[in-house]
């Protein structure tokens, strides 16, 4: 069986809404964290709103990768999310309060840059 990472692959290439929806619910943190990352590769508004949703995942991996790929694809609509999500951050995580200022700062730049 293939590797979380290249199963997410597949899927998001493919734009298997359902089957990724399925993982999402059931499959473990691995395989949604791999899901978060690779969502970053398709702007479809299904990607957007998956990633959104991830934001509130259990696991804090997958909500760092959900943070970075709303990051990379700088959708506007994300920011709102990303500044609430950071408002109830614990002060002790880091690497997420870090990945949250970035993926609002690319968005800002993406929001100058098309004014």
């Amino acid at each position: 069986m293939a590797d979380p990472a290249q199963k997410a692959a597949k899927l998001v290439k493919r734009n298997r809404w359902g089957k990724i929806n399925k993982l999402l619910e059931k499959g473990d943190s691995e395989i949604r964290a791999a899901l978060a990352s690779e969502l970053k590769n398709n702007r479809d508004d299904n990607s957007i709103n998956l990633l959104i949703i991830l934001l509130k995942d259990s696991d804090e991996k997958v909500q760092l990768e959900a943070v970075k790929s709303l990051g990379e694809l700088r959708v506007e609509r994300a920011k709102t999310h990303l500044q609430n999500m950071f408002k109830f951050v614990p002060e002790d995580k880091t690497e997420l309060i870090e990945a949250i200022k970035d993926a609002i700062a690319k968005i800002n730049e993406a929001i100058h840059e098309n004014q």
